[in-house]
């Protein structure tokens, strides 16, 4: 597999409808979209650091900046037999890394004729379909919004809560569909020292509660976990291989949110899958907002056997007027279902990404 060269876009796409978190409200998307050429094939990935969540002033810039100068002169002009041959740092740009590496895994699926899933060693079974729901203005919105989605198939709603934005919605969702899969995730919103208002949520049958501290606070949450009936489920606390592994070390009943842009790639994915499977820990696998390029790569990856819990993988439609994958994403019977086409499954709709393209660089050896 060669690598003849790297083309970076970056995009501003508009969500079909604002997504509200206890971060803030999230309207349009600036993604930086990877592609890759290397012999007659291309790879496709992308990197969502305008929404990962990041200590970094200007993240996109940021991302942008190790992409252009330093991942790209890492990657041109090689010759590799597998992804794994070469080794990236992800600790200083772990969402740009990953969308180099994903692009690799994709060129290399492409190569050999095969289902990126297939590369991967995960297997063509429908990846279950979660959705989030952001914090909408009024719990008849929440009502209104969730029911649509349950008419849609999702086979799981979590609902991101807030101080003050927590037991009355999860009580009134519970109340209107007793046997959903319902799951909350607070973005680390709830201060370790004030758990009242989580216990006060335990009683609702949640599939688990996600990130109710801030990062990274390990044993603030295995505490909490340690009290609860609810699983407790890590995202934000989780930036890479060696916290998953130290994070069940210390409590092997959480629930863990692996997200490949966050912890670096496929490679990295699969060895926190792994690491889960060791211990009996429930996975699913997580996202941030991304176009159907992005999903391609969430929907592979989470075909591999230990991922136990239904995946953040919505349809194309739940985020976007129209998606940059063709086809679009869409749920069949509460599932995403992997292409056997080689690569990530999807073809790139070269007009619309000309479109929302605001800025292109293209490198080569």
């Amino acid at each position: 597999m060669h690598v003849s060269g790297i083309e970076l876009r970056l995009l501003s796409a508009k969500l079909r409808e604002p997504f509200k978190t206890s971060y803030g409200s999230i309207v349009t998307r600036s993604p930086i979209v990877v592609r890759l050429f290397g012999d007659t094939y291309e790879g496709w990935a992308e990197c969502p650091a305008d929404v990962a969540p990041s200590t970094d002033h200007d993240p996109v810039a940021t991302a942008w900046n190790a992409l252009e100068h330093g991942l790209s002169k890492q990657i041109l002009g090689i010759n590799l037999a597998h992804p794994t041959g070469i080794k990236f740092d992800h600790s200083q740009t772990p969402t740009a890394t990953a969308a180099v590496e994903m692009a690799l895994w994709d060129l290399h699926a492409k190569s050999l004729g095969l289902p990126l899933w297939h590369v991967l060693q995960g297997s063509r079974r429908p990846v279950a379909s979660g959705v989030v729901v952001g914090i909408p203005d009024s719990l008849s919105d929440l009502v209104e919004i969730v029911a649509r989605r349950v008419a849609e198939g999702y086979q799981r709603v979590k609902l991101k809560i807030r101080p003050g934005w927590d037991l009355e919605p999860i009580q009134t969702i519970r109340s209107q569909w007793p046997d959903l899969a319902i799951s909350a995730d607070a973005n680390g919103a709830y201060s370790p020292s004030e758990a009242g208002p989580l216990h006060a949520i335990d009683h609702l049958g949640l599939q688990y509660l996600e990130q109710p501290f801030p990062p990274p606070t390990i044993e603030h949450h295995a505490r909490l976990a340690e009290t609860m009936a609810t699983p407790v489920c890590l995202d934000e606390s989780l930036p890479d291989r060696s916290s998953v592994q130290k994070a069940l070390e210390r409590f092997p009943g959480f629930v863990i949110n692996a997200k490949p842009s966050r912890l670096g790639g496929h490679t990295e994915t699969i060895a926190v899958h792994n690491l889960a499977v060791d211990a009996g820990a429930d996975l699913w696998c997580g996202g941030y907002l991304e176009t159907g390029i992005g999903r391609a790569h969430l929907v592979a990856v989470a075909t591999l056997p230990g991922f136990t819990l239904p995946a953040d993988a919505s349809a194309s439609a739940r985020y976007w007027q129209h998606d940059l994958a063709i086809p679009e994403w869409t749920i069949w019977d509460g599932a995403l279902h992997p292409s056997a086409m080689p690569g990530i499954g999807v073809e790139v709709d070269s007009e619309l990404l000309d479109r929302l393209t605001t800025r292109r660089i293209f490198l080569e050896v």
